[in-house]
């Protein structure tokens, strides 16, 4: 993967916060405002796409109607009590800032709405590491996948898939950085349960955040996927 690299750019749910506490606590809550059945199943391996679909998986819903209400019911709490459950993971904050004492260019790319994101990044006091920070809702129509919201930081001109690196947790993190022809490392430690394959050759996988520092520091050392 050898490169000159000048950006890191952070999925943010797995990767760079815990964000399982407050989502289990709006999905229930959503559930119980909309008059669905309690909770049975396990929300961590849903946590990455888009909450409606994490509601739909959990609800079983497919209505649009019906979907509607419960994300309504969700960002009612999530906006306001859930994000509030947060936990910055370990290493987080100091490896943001020995990345960015090194000389590179931080961001994030998220599917989490925007005022939840800032409120989340501001609470941390997160804010002065990043250059730019895109959620779907950054955008008007709101940006559909997260290889689109890579695309609009390679627009702007400072970001290039030659010297970027993406950094998740999920396939989709993967996949995303693949679409625009950026590597990847993914964190397997994160919510995603992720398995290399054949079909990703330009990411590697590191278990923690921490080992970024690492990884930054001798690129092309490693855990390259098979």
């Amino acid at each position: 993967m050898g490169m000159a690299l000048k950006n890191v750019i952070f999925d943010l749910d797995g990767t760079l916060i815990d964000s399982l506490p407050g989502i289990e606590y709006s999905v229930d809550f959503a559930l119980r405002a909309e008059d669905y059945p309690a909770r049975t199943c396990d929300v961590r391996p849903l946590i990455g796409p888009p909450i409606r679909d994490t509601l739909r998986a959990i609800s079983g819903e497919t209505t649009p109607e019906a979907l509607d209400g419960l994300e309504s019911a969700f960002r009612r709490s999530y906006d306001t009590e859930g994000w509030k459950r947060t936990v910055l993971q370990t290493e987080a904050s100091e490896t943001l800032a020995w990345l960015s004492a090194s000389g590179l260019s931080l961001f994030i790319v998220t599917n989490k709405p925007r005022h939840a994101t800032r409120q989340i990044v501001e609470h941390f006091g997160l804010n002065d590491f990043f250059a730019d920070v895109v959620s779907p809702d950054s955008a008007e129509p709101n940006y559909r996948s997260k290889a689109e919201m890579l695309r609009r930081l390679m627009q702007a001109g400072s970001v290039r898939n030659s010297d970027s690196l993406f950094v998740g947790d999920t396939h989709e993190d993967a996949e995303a950085a693949a679409a625009v022809g950026m590597p990847s490392l993914i964190l397997t430690s994160g919510y995603g349960g992720f398995r290399p394959t054949h079909k990703q050759p330009d990411c590697r996988v590191v278990r923690t955040i921490g080992e970024l520092k690492i990884y930054c520091s001798s690129p092309t050392e490693g855990s390259k996927q098979p």
